[in-house]
């Protein structure tokens, strides 16, 4: 029994249902149906129960059918009485919500006006600040002049384990290229001057070479740092190395749910966390680090940077960086762009006409002051929030508007007449089902077979 046998005596064209098709006589159909699964005759008793359910598949429809239509003129009745207080909740829910807007409406005009100004004001600094270019070049000489002492650190020696190719470029860079995996972790060596180091900068430099012209080497040209990790050791003992802790991280950009923190928090584990600047890959970021536990060494330092890229696919990593180390003091601002502020210390009467002009392009792209002014202005054009009282009376009103439904129970036995009539259209099969049923379920059928 199960399942599966109650499909097959339910399939309308079943071997019972030709069955009951071809033999009109309810007798001789009730004996065909104990030879074949019996393997005996039925008895007259037998064939008394199952001729006397096929007539009470007909009373029991009946009943059926008298128990609806007394269910459907009770709730008949009782929908008229829950329909009118349906309107009337609407109706009191209607008045609530319009008295409640109309006492709001002040605070909103208020609100709107404000919101009117705050753009305004906003827009009038924008356009104040790109109208003086010149002001806008000493705002960032400015900015650039309070960045700690930044020293680009040229590696003597980057790898990983996965044969990836490292190449320094001129300006301290190093653009990667070759296999990547989901255990890459990029090994970086160099030796500084003497002294006590108090920050670390990495840098992410969008190249041509790398796919869409980002800094990383994922499809579309980003990345995901997991983790930065430094060491150092005096240069004459190269592995007496001291692990330093990296504190206050804090970068020009991270994308959603990826921010710097994490690539400075020691979790290694997760293969889905870390320092993303997507989807803004195509141009030039940089996080800043403060350094503790730092020894003080009065002989050249050796540097080890350790980058575990362990995000999930085993393809999102660095495509060319720079890494730059300073003994200034902290706090330690994080400043503006690193190449524009190499630009910008540069005397002006000593800048080239190249060196001016890619400042200029600089200034335009990243100015720290119109990013502020443009951030104000985002967020004064955020819309008025709505009212809670006003979104609670609404949603209130929403609810009482909805259609009246059915009793579940007047529901339930209309299924249950329909299905009744469908049995009572072919009550000899559907007595017929039933005997079978009942007769592969018994002693006598499994002792027969």
């Amino acid at each position: 029994s199960g399942p599966a046998v109650g499909d097959v005596l339910a399939d309308p064209a079943s071997e019972l249902a030709k069955l009951v098709k071809a033999q009109p006589d309810d007798r001789l159909l009730v004996e065909e149906v104990f030879l074949r699964i019996l393997n005996r005759p039925s008895r007259p008793e037998e064939v008394a129960a199952v001729t006397g359910l096929m007539e009470a598949i007909n009373a029991d429809h009946e009943s059926l059918v008298k128990e609806l239509a007394a269910a459907e003129e009770a709730w008949k009745t009782e929908k008229v009485k829950r329909e009118q207080a349906r309107l009337e909740e609407i109706a009191a829910a209607k008045a609530a919500l319009e008295a409640a807007t109309a006492a709001y409406e002040p605070t909103r005009i208020d609100s709107e006006k404000k919101r009117a100004e705050r753009i305004a004001a906003a827009v009038a600094a924008i356009e104040k600040h790109l109208a003086d270019p010149e002001a806008t070049v000493r705002h960032y000489e400015e900015q650039a002049a309070k960045m700690p002492a930044w020293r680009i650190v040229k590696p003597e020696k980057v790898f990983s384990r996965q044969g990836t190719t490292f190449e320094t470029l001129p300006d301290g860079s190093v653009h990667v290229s070759g296999p990547q995996g989901n255990d890459a972790t990029l090994e970086f060596f160099a030796t500084v001057e003497p002294g006590k180091l108090t920050g670390l900068r990495l840098e992410a430099i969008p190249d041509p070479r790398l796919p869409g012209g980002g800094s990383g080497r994922a499809p579309d040209g980003s990345f995901v740092v997991t983790e930065v990790e430094l060491m150092v050791a005096p240069a004459s003992r190269p592995s007496d190395e001291t692990t330093i802790s990296l504190q206050k991280p804090q970068a020009d950009f991270s994308a959603d749910g990826f921010p710097i923190a994490q690539a400075a928090d020691t979790d290694r584990s997760n293969p889905t966390r870390g320092w993303s600047v997507a989807p803004r890959q195509r141009e030039v970021h940089w996080a800043v680090f403060e350094l503790a536990n730092v020894p003080d060494f009065s002989e050249p330092v050796r540097v080890h940077l350790r980058i575990p890229e362990f995000f999930k696919g085993g393809n999102h990593g660095l495509g060319r960086f720079r890494i730059a180390l300073t003994t200034s003091a902290a706090p330690l601002p994080l400043g503006v762009t690193p190449r524009g502020a190499e630009l910008a210390v540069i005397p002006r009467e000593k800048r080239s006409a190249e060196e001016a002009a890619e400042l200029a392009a600089i200034v335009a792209a990243r100015d720290p002051l119109r990013e502020k002014f443009s951030a104000e202005l985002a967020t004064a054009a955020r819309p008025v929030p709505p009212d809670p009282n006003l979104v609670t009376l609404a949603a209130d009103l929403a609810s009482a508007e909805k259609p009246l439904a059915d009793d579940p129970a007047v529901v339930r036995l209309r299924s249950d007449v329909a299905t009744s009539a469908k049995q009572l259209a072919d009550r000899r099969l559907t007595a017929i089902q039933d005997l079978a049923w009942a007769l592969v379920n018994s002693p006598a059928f499994f002792f027969n077979h």
